[in-house]
């Protein structure tokens, strides 16, 4: 029962609750902005609404919890390169349910007011923390993205570190309390990047790289840690704090992407094109 539900998409995002759907546009081929932000329901694609209609959409996140869900937007008036601010929204988009909103219902956006010098070229997403209590943000995308966090009600954004614009590379653990990133701006591969385990926003450390590639972070569930290291990419695990590090050796060289599965012993990971499991306790990889 394949059926299309929208043309040109530049990105999409399932609601937590796998109810809705959050559509960017392309921008149009001559070059007109993409506007507004288009949700649509689950099992009926006919219910659809579009919010901000009259702005241009940058960026956003669903939060882990309910149907709220963070944007990033500019005035269609305006863009981004030209000196007009970019704003962040909050929308709520409950339904459909019974009779009292058989539609998707979507509140009024609400303005979050956010202190940052960078507001022209921003901000982008990094993603919510499990416990809603903060967002992860990129403040200058355009100006080598300088990743920081700033509460869901708005006010200042504590940077973090200047990072490339990689959300896989900023990993909530699952109780949010801790932050794994991936700092360093240089494009090149194998590049020398530091990996950053911050206990809140103002206390990072570095726990890994610094004179080598650190790329890829990855919490499991009970708290222990995975990341890919060196120019050689290799598989590394550590407790919580970054303790008790150690090379994987039954992965390999050249891995990529590694997460846990729920068991917590386990790994997924890509190398050589292929996916392969492996349990983290001993025992060797299978594709």
């Amino acid at each position: 029962e394949l059926h299309r539900v929208a043309r040109s998409v530049a990105r999409w995002e399932w609601a937590p609750d796998g109810q809705a759907l959050a559509i960017l546009r392309k921008a149009s081929p001559d070059g007109g902005s993409r506007t507004g932000i288009e949700f649509v329901g689950a099992e009926d694609p006919g219910i659809r609404e579009t919010q901000l209609p009259e702005h241009r959409v940058l960026d956003m996140a669903w939060a882990g919890l309910g149907r709220r869900i963070a944007v990033s937007a500019v005035p269609e008036r305006g863009s981004s390169g030209d000196g007009t601010p970019a704003q962040l929204f909050m929308l709520e988009v409950p339904g459909p349910y019974g009779e009292d909103c058989p539609a998707l219902c979507p509140e009024t956006p609400l303005a979050v007011p956010v202190e940052h010098p960078e507001a022209t070229s921003g901000p982008l997403l990094a993603g919510w923390s499990p416990n809603v209590e903060n967002i992860a943000l990129w403040t200058a995308p355009g100006n080598g993205a300088t990743l920081g966090v700033v509460s869901p009600r708005g006010g200042g954004i504590t940077p973090i570190a200047g990072t490339l614009v990689r959300r896989s590379w900023v990993q909530w653990s699952r109780n949010g309390d801790r932050l794994l990133v991936v700092e360093g701006t240089a494009r090149e591969a194998g590049a020398p990047r530091v990996l950053l385990l911050c206990t809140n926003a103002t206390a990072c450390r570095p726990i890994a790289g610094g004179d080598e590639a650190v790329a890829d972070p990855a919490w499991s569930r009970s708290g222990a840690m995975a990341y890919v290291r060196s120019d050689r990419r290799e598989l590394w695990i550590a407790n919580r704090d970054g303790a008790d590090a150690h090379r994987v050796a039954a992965a390999g060289e050249g891995v990529a992407a590694p997460r846990w599965l729920p068991d917590t012993r386990r790994l997924l990971f890509v190398r050589d094109g292929r996916v392969w499991l492996l349990d983290a306790t001993g025992g060797d990889g299978a594709p």
